[in-house]
């Protein structure tokens, strides 16, 4: 028997971006423009090689943009969880 999938609620915050996809997102173009005609699973191998190279300085600009998403995606759930109370 297959299992029926869960419907989500469209009103529920979306949960916060990691630092590795703020990251893969500032250089996606550059890689595609270096490696033209890779699948999309040969370019995250290249994203994630990069990030691992990536020294922890270097890797904070990417972290302190997930820490406020982090704080976004609380601040929004504690209200969508009163409304949902509520309701």
């Amino acid at each position: 028997k297959k299992k029926k999938k869960k419907v989500s609620d469209p009103t529920k915050p979306k949960r916060p971006t990691t630092a590795f996809f703020y990251y893969v997102a500032s250089i996606r173009a550059k890689v595609k423009d270096d490696n033209p005609g890779l699948s999309v699973g040969e370019m995250s191998k290249i994203h994630s090689a990069m990030w691992g190279k990536l020294s922890d300085k270097e890797k904070e600009p990417f972290e302190v943009m997930n820490t406020k998403d982090k704080e976004r995606y609380k601040n929004e759930m504690d209200v969508w969880k009163e409304k949902e109370n509520k309701d």
